[in-house]
């Protein structure tokens, strides 16, 4: 490494912290700037970094490195002359304050544990909803699949309903769908399970 520096005062000024070549003078001035807001950066330090080191920095001309040549050819625009011989690393952190909204959607035992989906009926049953000049009718009684997660059903013949939860939706408070969060697996819901859901949104 040639030599490094650093914002150390958290000023924006970047300091030369180490450098082999004449480091009792060079070490400890500003070799750049850093404008935060404006997302730029400016590197102005003028003096030599290392003589025994050259490479095309200006045009096709063989120099000793500064900082000012920092970035040499890196999608500058210049066609004639790229520093070959020489590598630069720039590194950086930041924060990054994002005001966010958390919610809760609970989903009590007993509750919520009927589907939309139309797969989640009997095939043989009819689903679609009967429609004429006066009158809007769904059917009440359709019979759901039966999902069963053991080698054998229950001998007793009882069913436990269950549904599959893969979205949760959230509205406002005119009861308007403003968005939907999709969970990664589908959670699979009984009469007897309560889950609460904890959606974070980001503005």
């Amino acid at each position: 490494l040639m030599a490094e520096c650093r914002d150390i005062k958290k000023n924006g000024e970047l300091v030369q912290v180490s450098g082999a070549y004449n480091e009792k003078t060079n070490n400890g001035k500003v070799a750049g700037v850093i404008l935060y807001n404006e997302g730029f950066l400016a590197m102005t330090g003028s003096w030599k970094l290392n003589e025994d080191q050259t490479d095309a920095y200006v045009g096709t001309d063989e120099l000793p490195p500064k900082w000012l040549h920092f970035a040499r050819g890196a999608n500058d625009g210049e066609a004639a002359g790229v520093a070959e011989k020489t590598a630069f690393k720039l590194s950086f952190e930041g924060i990054n304050y994002v005001p966010t909204v958390t919610m809760m959607a609970h989903m009590p035992k007993g509750l919520f544990n009927n589907s939309t989906n139309p797969t989640v009926y009997l095939s043989a049953s009819v689903k679609d909803p009967v429609t004429s000049s006066y009158r809007y009718y769904e059917h009440q009684e359709l019979k759901f699949e039966k999902f069963e997660h053991q080698d054998y059903p229950d001998p007793t013949g009882s069913y436990d309903k269950q549904v599959y939860v893969s979205k949760v939706g959230i509205y406002d408070d005119q009861k308007r769908l403003i968005g939907v969060a999709k969970l990664a697996n589908p959670v699979r819901k009984t009469e007897n399970r309560e889950y609460t859901f904890k959606l974070k949104l980001d503005f």
